[in-house]
């Protein structure tokens, strides 16, 4: 009888054969390697969101440098003054592209067009985007950045395509020039100011002024090109003086363009007289305002 109870002690208290944790130690390994591939998966998508973030809050600080300066930073160090952080999720510089003719002063506004193209291929398929404002690229993990600059041609390629020998994996956003006019509002209306002109006296001295806003200004020296119809009355002088019977059908206003149209002199006569003044932009936007002016004796 005690026999056979050490004997069941003896087969109850047996450890683990080799076989056994052979088992054992390929599922831990299974689980810790599972384990270490979900880390780095969401690591991964934790570097491409803080990545994101990064590009869009640079876009941001752009639109609202241009805002206030009416042009995009020039340089590399401008741009790394300008936005809050220039560095992606792998904390590694973001790459900046602008188009050259957006430095200057004023630029934005008195442009409708740009050099700058992006060669779109992230479909596979590959379409010409025009007008271009700026770029901004992230290497992403690879920490390579291998969009590629040609000229004024920059080429975005599709995700996991072989490039220079490994996976593309740059992260790039664009912005058209049309979109930053619109966000920084350049376009607004083109329209003249005055509701009326103020009244003369027959004989005596006489200024007054047409003011308009809006529009694409030209560059240079004057901003608006002018055209007037008129009733008529003598002793008064235009700057720019280019009358018209149908000012809407002239395709040039002469070659004098100024912020202002002026009038001075001294009306030769009284009574009431009807002038209808048109101003127009770069782009052949036109406004008008019909006024009229009361000479009294």
């Amino acid at each position: 009888m005690n026999n056979t109870i050490n004997k069941s002690n003896t087969q109850t208290s047996r450890g683990f054969t080799l076989i056994e944790l052979a088992i054992v130690l390929v599922i831990i390994g299974v689980l810790i390697g599972s384990g270490v591939g979900i880390m780095s998966t969401l690591i991964k998508r934790t570097k491409y969101t803080e990545t994101k973030e990064a590009i869009d809050a640079a876009v941001d600080s752009i639109i609202g440098h241009a805002a206030l300066e009416t042009k995009v930073p020039d340089t590399t160090s401008d741009f790394k003054e300008i936005v809050r952080k220039s560095t992606d999720g792998w904390a590694k510089a973001l790459d900046y592209i602008r188009d050259s003719d957006l430095i200057e002063n004023d630029a934005i506004c008195n442009r409708k067009s740009t050099d700058l193209i992006i060669d779109d291929c992230t479909t596979g398929k590959c379409t010409t985007i025009k007008d271009v404002a700026f770029i901004i690229i992230s290497g992403g993990e690879n920490f390579t950045i291998q969009t590629k600059q040609k000229g004024d041609t920059v080429k975005v390629y599709e995700l996991d395509e072989k490039v220079e020998k490994e996976p593309y994996d740059d992260v790039v956003k664009w912005v058209l020039l049309n979109e930053l006019r619109i966000k920084i509002s350049c376009d607004s209306p083109l329209r003249i100011l005055n509701n009326e002109l103020a009244p003369a006296t027959n004989g005596s001295a006489y200024s007054s002024e047409i003011f308009v806003e809006g529009g694409v200004p030209f560059t240079g020296s004057g901003k608006y090109e002018w055209c007037r119809q008129e009733s008529g009355t003598t002793g008064l002088t235009f700057d720019p003086d280019f009358k018209d019977s149908d000012c809407l059908k002239k395709s040039s206003w002469g070659i004098d363009k100024e912020d202002t149209l002026k009038i001075s002199g001294m009306p030769a006569s009284s009574g009431s007289f009807l002038f209808t003044f048109f101003a127009r932009d770069k782009e052949g936007n036109t406004t008008d305002r019909s006024m009229v002016l009361t000479v009294k004796d």
